[in-house]
């Protein structure tokens, strides 16, 4: 999580099931979209099951206002890591090709929020505490939405942003800034149009998140939904120096946790993949940079493990 599934109720009596992981206390917001965007014939029923499968702990039919749409806020009532399930059918057991959903899954603290104007500047930024889940517009040409939250330093912290799912005709773009204004880490297209990243944080205080459209244009149906969270770090990698060449080119990057399976792990200049590859007497504690890249001060390296675990940013000055 954040996850989003895209599924069909295929045929009558047909049963969708998804298992998802929470901790005790965690709230994991669950969503059906089906009529309300994609015109879907789906009338959806959902039920979260505990791990032995049989006890039901929470089900819901019609949630939203003139919708056949269902939500559910769940909290985890068990300590420690646990074994959900999640099912989804329609409530007259019909189905068909007419039947498709999107399962929206997210950890999401209550209420869901709404982006408040103008918060276009680092004084006027909305506050998004983590987890939190919000909606936010692009509705005039180079809008710019800024919110700031609380991070901890080695949490990895997870941003996701959809808006190209759901037919928005917004092409988001999310950018990752510290206390002073520095950029740390950027993405455009991931998932498709929208932008998603984990990030472990450096430090811990206050950070500023940028939501903007790449085309920098605007309109009514430029909308889009924000998810931030955060994880343990302690899987990730982390970047502790850099060896240069010339002062200026950067030939390799030292740290731990660097993952040397498949394609292994590999460095990021500016939020861009450069050619780079584990250090073959150090696969774990190096990354070689070949050939070397011209650095700036005040460019921003991370290291990114096959699994898409991403280390702090690390800057070079």
């Amino acid at each position: 999580m954040p996850v989003n599934v895209v599924g069909e109720v295929s045929f009558e009596e047909d049963i969708d099931f998804f298992a998802f992981t929470a901790e005790g206390g965690e709230q994991v917001r669950i969503e059906i979209i089906a009529d309300r965007i994609f015109g879907s014939s789906l009338d959806s029923l959902i039920y979260v099951i505990d791990e032995d499968g049989e006890t039901t702990l929470a089900t819901n039919d019609d949630f939203f206002d003139e919708s056949r749409d269902s939500f559910i806020r769940f909290v985890a009532p068990v300590s420690g890591n646990r074994v959900y399930f999640i099912a989804v059918t329609d409530f007259g057991g019909l189905g068909g090709s007419t039947f498709p959903y999107v399962l929206n899954l997210a950890i999401a603290d209550a209420p869901d929020r709404v982006e408040v104007e103008p918060n276009d500047t680092t004084p006027n930024a909305d506050e998004a505490p983590i987890p939190s889940f919000f909606f936010g517009d692009s509705d005039i040409n180079d809008d710019l939405d800024i919110y700031f939250f609380e991070g901890f330093a080695g949490e990895a912290f997870i941003v996701d942003i959809d808006a190209e799912l759901f037919f928005s005709a917004m092409d988001p773009v999310v950018e990752l800034y510290d206390d002073t204004g520095g950029y740390l880490f950027g993405v455009d297209d991931a998932d498709g149009l929208d932008p998603r990243f984990n990030i472990v944080l450096p430090y811990t205080g206050l950070y500023f998140l940028a939501v903007y459209d790449a085309t920098g244009l605007g309109s009514s149906s430029s909308y889009y939904s924000m998810n931030v969270s955060v994880q343990s770090g302690a899987l990730a990698p982390r970047i502790d120096f850099f060896k240069f060449v010339n002062f200026t080119v950067l030939k390799q990057v030292r740290g731990i946790g660097f993952v040397n399976a498949g394609d292994g792990a590999y460095a990021e200049l500016n939020s861009v993949e450069i050619r780079s590859f584990n250090a073959p007497r150090k696969p774990t504690t190096a990354i070689k940079v070949k050939p070397g890249v011209e650095t700036e001060d005040g460019d921003v390296v991370t290291v990114v493990n096959p699994d898409g675990r991403r280390s702090n940013p690390g800057i070079i000055d």
